[in-house]
């Protein structure tokens, strides 16, 4: 690539993008946080999260930080970005919103949305990593499985540790332009109707995808390539 080439394509970044070729996915957001991205206090509702169905339970999940106790340790301790999310009732099936068909385990589901409003969705690069008591079923996006699991086969580190994920280039084609949902299946490891504490935490550490151009900067691309047409 000539040196022209190179400054028409760091212009054509900085038109797009402000700065850079990636934006954030603003709207993707660590569990127990608030717009800011800062952990929430105890007792808290989770603002970007929600229990769904057909989950054991539905509603806004409450944060779960060190000032409550227990389980805090042995949970993953306190951190300013992220917090655990759990359950109405944090010893569960009971409670209030709970569902009485959930088969032999109860299972969770947290959910989030997220826009790529003015985004290349097909860009997008997602990782992190997620804790979880007592199993993850499976990470749904837009409702599909992406295979990102650790059940009782294979328990993974559970709610002592961090399971890294990233998102394949199969799982990215699930996206699209506008409104998407990821799903965090968390199962309790008690059988039904018996108490346990359980919850999910989750933490990206990349969320970004392409801009789109909009048009007055493909108005400025056009006229880069004519200057360099010119000048030729």
């Amino acid at each position: 690539m000539s040196l022209m080439k190179i400054a028409l394509f760091l212009a054509s970044c900085t038109a797009i993008a402000g700065s850079a070729c990636g934006a954030t996915i603003s709207t993707l957001f660590n569990t127990g946080v608030d717009s800011a991205g800062v952990a929430l206090g105890d007792g808290a509702s989770d603002p970007h999260y929600l229990l769904v169905f057909p989950g054991a339970q539905e509603g806004a999940p409450i944060i779960a930080n060190s000032v409550g106790g227990f389980p805090i340790p042995p949970w993953i301790g306190d951190n300013t970005t992220s917090a655990w999310t759990t359950t109405l009732n944090p010893v569960t099936p009971l409670g209030p919103g709970s569902n009485t068909n959930i088969g032999v385990f109860a299972d969770y589901y947290y959910q989030t949305t997220f826009s790529m409003s003015g985004l290349n969705p097909q860009t997008a690069l997602i990782a992190g990593q997620v804790s979880y008591d007592n199993f993850l079923q499976d990470v749904l996006l837009n409702g599909v499985s992406t295979g990102i699991k650790a059940d009782a086969s294979n328990p993974g580190p559970s709610f002592g540790g961090w399971l890294p994920f990233t998102f394949d280039a199969a799982d990215i084609a699930l996206l699209n332009g506008g409104v998407n949902t990821l799903t965090f299946i968390v199962r309790s490891a008690q059988a039904d109707g018996a108490d346990d504490y359980t919850g999910v935490r989750v933490e990206f550490l990349q969320r970004e995808a392409t801009p789109v151009p909009e048009p007055s900067s493909l108005g400025l691309i056009g006229l880069g390539l004519m200057a360099m047409r010119r000048r030729r």
